[in-house]
């Protein structure tokens, strides 16, 4: 008996969650759960007999025959729904979608690290208008952090807890030991997802990261249209390739997802990326929010800020996004007191050479994981103004605003164009009447 592959779990308080990545399913488990997996995970030829003794052994029991009742009982639960290996699925009330979203909240009640965002390099094949890396000499490859040391961040990491990894670049098929980073980090049960252009993928690569278990790939595509495409990434026959690297993930088995940005460059063509995505049957995210470089590229000459543009938008969106994932997920009295984001409150990001940031769209970082721990970063993060800013309190007009449930305001963007001003939010309070114009 032992546990199946691509099976990743992680104990949350008196909790455990797992995800399988082969089914896509995700569990909260209580009780004594944790030690049930632990020994399977550790004992891959141990049987039901020997975990029972080996848990009678941990605490106190009286009743053996009850206890081996149920252990049989939860074991025979855990081979139905292939998290063992063993049986088919019988049971579909023991998991649901909504439960990532649970667990997470619960990581950022408790101020623990959830989920952890690795940009491998700053590098690519690709020269995209928009791209908030700025073509600087100074992001090239003799700096990037190493085989090694990202094997050590992993470990502190996987130590302290954290669940969820995403690799993004830069285009991160430019690392040689890509497929060495992903396997140990998938190896330490880790739910690991990547981000790529596709472009530069080879058949060994291909099929290292599909034996490695990630939990899905999701690739940059601009428009349905080749020609619209390659004008963005100022690569001719991008198009091409990146759509063969999805089509090769997808008919793989992996979970496969197209992310676009919107911008006055390629809003008109955005249908036809959604009709190519409704053909091809693969989910597309479109986001309407450009980052500004690090250095000089601004994003207003990409954002499309205008609130008949964005309301253009919303009603595109309506009409290919399913109604539970365009909706406001929260009340308005939730979203008064929900944090602005995740970013320093139950996630990270270290960029190429070690820098530590909330998130990826922050420019100043907070430490480097070369001079410090992970862990230590962490601890002094709670001093992090982001842990305290509530979303009532973003700006001094946020707790009276009629369209907060629509908001998707950035912290990071308001301290990196105003310098720390947060009396306005700017473009983000006409993102949110638009949408809430549209969907309400």
């Amino acid at each position: 008996m032992k546990l199946a592959p691509g099976i990743s779990f992680h104990a949350f308080g008196e909790k455990v969650y797992l995800h399988s990545i082969d089914s896509q399913k995700d569990y909260i488990f209580d009780g004594i759960a944790l030690d049930v997996l632990n020994y399977f995970r550790e004992n891959p030829d141990g049987s039901v007999q020997d975990l029972c003794a080996h848990i009678a052994g941990i605490y106190a029991v009286d009743d053996l025959d009850e206890l081996q009742r149920d252990i049989q009982e939860f074991v025979g639960e855990l081979v139905s729904e292939k998290i063992l290996h063993k049986g088919t699925p019988l049971n579909d009330n023991m998991w649901s979608n909504k439960i990532p979203m649970e667990v997470a909240e619960e990581f950022a009640r408790e101020h623990k690290l959830f989920s952890l965002s690795f940009e491998l390099t700053y590098r690519c094949v690709e020269r995209c208008i928009h791209c908030y890396i700025d073509d600087a000499p100074k992001f090239c490859a003799d700096n990037e952090l190493t085989l090694d040391e990202y094997k050590k961040i992993l470990t502190q990491a996987r130590e302290m807890g954290c669940v969820s990894i995403l690799f993004t670049g830069g285009e991160i098929l430019l690392r040689k030991d890509l497929c060495d980073i992903v396997e140990f980090a998938t190896s330490l049960g880790f739910i690991v997802n990547l981000y790529t252009t596709g472009v530069g993928l080879t058949d060994e690569i291909f099929e290292r990261l599909c034996a490695a278990k990630v939990d899905g790939i999701s690739v940059s595509l601009y428009s349905g249209i080749a020609a619209e495409h390659d004008k963005i990434t100022g690569v001719k026959g991008s198009f091409e390739k990146t759509l063969k690297a999805t089509l090769m993930f997808k008919s793989a088995g992996v979970n496969t997802f197209i992310k676009c940005v919107a911008m006055k460059q390629n809003f008109d063509s955005l249908k036809s990326l959604f009709e190519l995505g409704r053909r091809l049957k693969l989910y597309v995210t479109v986001s309407p929010r450009i980052i500004s470089g690090h250095e000089s590229k601004c994003a207003a000459d990409y954002a499309l800020g205008d609130l008949e543009l964005y309301k253009k938008f919303y009603e595109l969106n309506k009409q290919y996004v399913p109604a539970d994932l365009s909706a406001p997920r929260f009340s308005r009295e939730q979203m008064l007191e929900r944090a602005s984001c995740g970013a320093g409150i139950n996630s990270l990001s270290i960029d190429p050479f070690g820098g530590v940031r909330p998130c990826n769209t922050f420019h100043q970082t907070f430490g480097s994981v070369r001079e410090d721990s992970l862990q230590n970063i962490w601890e002094q993060s709670r001093n992090w103004n982001l842990r305290n800013r509530r979303m009532r309190e973003v700006t001094a007009k946020c707790a009276d605003c009629r369209y907060l449930e629509y908001c998707t305001v950035c912290v990071a963007d308001l301290i990196n164009r105003n310098h720390g001003d947060f009396t306005e939010c700017g473009e983000d309070l006409v993102k949110a009447r638009a949408a809430a114009e549209v969907l309400e």
